[in-house]
Order: C-alpha cells, then structure tokens, then sequence
C-alpha cells in the first residue's frame, strides 16, 4: 500500500491503520485498561522450522477471547520481522509483475516494513461440514522469497498431504487453525464468525483424523462455493466466481467467499501515468481510486471530469460489506488499477454486490 508506504515512523503507521479501522493494541494500551476488561485466552499452534536439524514444536500463543476473526496474522508478525530485503529485489519484482510503473521507494522505508513484519495465510484445509468447519493454514513470512530466505522442505512435504504439489515454502512457518461456525446453529452473528481454536503437536502427523480425505474435502468446499454462486444466479443473476461490471464496464469485479477482485479502469486519454499517479484509500467500509491527469486536455469519465493536473475520481462508494483494510493491496496492471479486498472475518460470505 503506497500511502501506508509513505509513513516514516512507528507511531504515524500505528494511528494511520487505526483510522482505517484497524484493531491494534500495544503493550502500553493494555496497562492502562482497567484490569479484567480484556480476556484473554490461550491457543496451541504449531511451528514448523525451516532448519531441519531444529524440532517442530507446540507454540501456546495467547488471543483475545470472544474476538471474531483470524488474530494469528497480527500476533505472529514478530516472528517475522527478521531478515533484510533488498530494495533493488523488490523493484525487480515489481517489474517482472506489473507494467507501466515507476517504484520509487527507498531501502530505508523498505527496512521499517519489513521490520513490522508480514504475514501470509495459506490455507492447507477449507472449511466444510465434514471438517466441523474449521479452516487450517500455514503462516508465513509474506515476503520471505525477497529475503531469501532457505527452503522449508518439511513445511512442502506437509502441503502434499493437502493436495499441494511441490509448494516453495522458505523460512520457519506455523500451522493454526480457525473454527467457522454454520449459520444456522445460532441466532448470535458473533457465534458464526471464525475464530482461533487449537491446533496441537499431534495433529502434524500424516495419520491424523483432520488430514483424512482433506484432498477430497477441500474440493467439496470449492463445489459448494460453485453451488452458492449459481443459486445465486438463479435468484439474482449474479454469485461467486462470475464477473461483474459496474459503469458500463469500466470496473470489473468477482469475489469469493474471502475477497474481492477489482479491476478498475484507467481513460485511455490518461496514457502516460506512474504509482504516483494513483490514489487509493480503503477504509473499513469504502474505497476510493483516483488518477491524476496527465493528459495535456481535460477529461470526462462516468460522472466526473478533471482538467490536467486535477485528479479524476474512478470508484468511489460505500461497499457492500467489511474488508481488512490491513490485507487489501493494489498494483497497476497495463491500463488498470487492480484491487484485492480481503473480506473482514464477520463479513466473510457472498456480497453479490461491491457498493451499496
């Protein structure tokens, strides 16, 4: 995220995120809240190593109770905060990935961001009726190829009991779980929102109860999802999976149950632009992409217009539902801006719709 990019210190990014709704409580936060408001409760995780020689072992990590959502992503950062990545690395990936984009971005900032450490889930089983609705994923360090860090060959050989072949895993990796609760076991919508729950030592083992038929399993989950979107077709016309367009085409979007993809077009009068030229702000519940004008005319597009030099507004609204503003992203791909919105856990479900 360029904006969060741009922040320099700690305090700044901290203030920042929060006014994007995002939950952060440091240490000092938590003493000076009256004693007992938060509870707190401990959930068994475990840690793979990438050092062979260094045995997988149960991690106890303590969460908030009663909070919906997955918290390991925040609370494992500082597992992840070791390693250096190279500015020149991150450039070229960059290029590799995108096109028509200038990265100007200095190894300082990248070291304060990589020091906050990222991480990344990777689900190794979905959530389904036979699983109990529970999900259980690998985290991981987000930007560990960049650090270069050494290969995690048993964090691999795992992944294939799951179905996936020959993952590339680096670094030390954990493995935890998220119940999902089914709607209709309660009236409470707290009640049906994921939450940590206990992932034990003894489950790594390819022998055990969780690992039988996953492969099968997780293909159920994307059989159900299938399911979800053509009911939804029948019914509205629109569900998961499909693309959808708003502003006669000029945004596109397809979601599943997690996230949202948008793709979000840029005039072709507006050829010659740069990541600089681009504004995007995402908050709990809206979004709003911008382009400057760097055509030498003015420019109309939907509803708005911009003289040169003046920002043109491209999406702007209240979306349907809650995103992570944490987790969503953005890059520039030929004449688009692409979003990922990573639904908030209590949001987690088909939207059918992208703004209200």
């Amino acid at each position: 995220m360029a904006e969060m990019a741009a922040v320099d210190n700690q305090e700044d990014r901290i203030a920042w995120l929060r006014e994007r709704g995002i939950e952060i409580e440091m240490p000092e936060d938590r003493k000076e809240k009256p004693k007992g408001l938060v509870k707190e409760r401990v959930v068994k995780i475990v840690k793979v190593p990438c050092d062979e020689k260094e045995p997988i072992v149960e991690v106890d990590i303590p969460v908030e109770d009663g909070r919906a959502g997955d918290q390991l992503p925040a609370l494992l950062r500082v597992y992840f905060n070791q390693g250096k990545v190279k500015v020149d690395d991150v450039k070229d990936a960059a290029t590799k990935q995108f096109t028509n984009q200038d990265i100007n971005i200095s190894q300082g900032t990248i070291d304060k961001l990589s020091n906050a450490g990222s991480v990344e889930a990777f689900p190794l089983s979905q959530p389904t009726e036979q699983n109990n609705h529970c999900k259980v994923a690998f985290y991981l360090d987000e930007v560990g190829q960049l650090k270069k860090l050494p290969p995690n060959k048993r964090a691999t050989e795992f992944a294939r009991l799951c179905g996936f072949q020959d993952v590339p895993f680096v670094g030390d990796m954990f493995i935890g779980r998220v119940g999902i609760l089914p709607a209709a076991s309660s009236s409470s919508s707290s009640s049906t929102a994921p939450q940590n729950i206990d992932f034990s030592l003894s489950e790594y083992s390819s022998d055990a109860p969780w690992l039988k038929n996953v492969v099968e399993h997780n293909y159920q989950a994307g059989l159900a999802a299938n399911k979800v979107a053509m009911e939804s077709d029948l019914s509205e016309g629109v569900g998961a999976g499909a693309e959808k367009e708003l502003d006669g085409g000029n945004v596109k979007w397809s979601e599943t149950t997690e996230n949202m993809e948008v793709s979000v077009c840029i005039p072709p009068q507006i050829s010659k632009f740069t990541a600089k030229d681009i504004s995007v702000k995402f908050s709990a519940s809206h979004v709003c992409v911008k382009v400057r004008n760097t055509s030498t005319e003015g420019v109309v597009h939907n509803n708005a217009s911009a003289a040169p030099g003046e920002y043109l507004v491209l999406l702007d609204g209240a979306l349907e539902g809650g995103v992570a503003v944490d987790d969503c992203t953005w890059c520039i791909s030929k004449q688009c801006v692409e979003l990922t919105l990573e639904k908030s856990g209590n949001c987690q479900g088909i939207w059918n719709k992208l703004l209200k």
